[in-house]
């Protein structure tokens, strides 16, 4: 995963390695009303896992969130944990992150997208499911990718973005399958003919023997 702040890019390498631990969503996308007061969002942290959750680590951008509750957590299984991520100041600048959870040798990330607005209407959160988190995050553009017109095709590896498939490699003239295979079969049908013709041809031709008797 790649984790997008606003100005800036970092390029850090977050796997989802988890059997012991999930957070309830993939992604906040929300909409946040610009004022003094701190805004706040809820997560869970769900125990997938066999036993007893009691090491829970936060990494995260703490000049802009913090997260309570803090200290140690004791989450049975098939239980979850609720926390309270708070924006500290709220500003007219988006907010493109992740919260990232560490628990052993296990990992997990919730991806935070927020705008900010003076009207009061068109403040909104929603919570995206994990599978669709990231493609309802990124514009290609922000992946530095593009999306592939007509005709065309991706030459290396894709990603999801909010709008469609983004490649992020070249995209490059796709090519005519479908006139190759025009070609390949008039070929065929030449063959065909030519070979008909000459068994035809074979079987009306008179051996030596039928030359002779028949005064050839």
């Amino acid at each position: 995963l790649k984790v997008y702040r606003p100005g800036e890019i970092i390029l850090e390498e977050i796997e989802k390695v988890s059997n012991s631990f999930k957070f309830s969503h993939g992604a906040i996308r929300a909409t946040a009303l610009i004022s003094s007061s701190p805004t706040s969002y809820q997560f869970e942290v769900i125990n997938v896992g066999e036993g007893a959750l009691t090491e829970l680590l936060f990494s995260y951008n703490r000049e802009i969130f913090s997260i309570e509750p803090r200290g140690n957590f004791f989450i049975e299984p098939n239980e979850s944990a609720q926390f309270n991520l708070t924006i500290k100041n709220v500003t007219s600048t988006r907010i493109k992150d992740a919260i990232v959870a560490y628990s052993g040798d296990n990992s997990d990330y919730i991806l935070i997208d927020i705008n900010f607005t003076k009207e009061e209407s068109e403040v909104e959160a929603d919570y995206i499911e994990g599978g669709d988190a990231e493609s309802s995050v990124y514009y290609c553009s922000e992946l530095f990718g593009k999306i592939c017109s007509g005709g065309e095709v991706c030459s290396g590896e894709t990603a999801s973005s909010i709008d469609g498939a983004c490649c992020l490699e070249q995209c490059v003239k796709e090519k005519s399958e479908s006139k190759a295979w025009i070609g390949y079969l008039i070929v065929g049908v030449i063959i065909l003919i030519l070979l008909i013709v000459y068994v035809k041809y074979k079987k009306t031709k008179p051996t030596p023997a039928q030359k002779e008797k028949g005064g050839f």
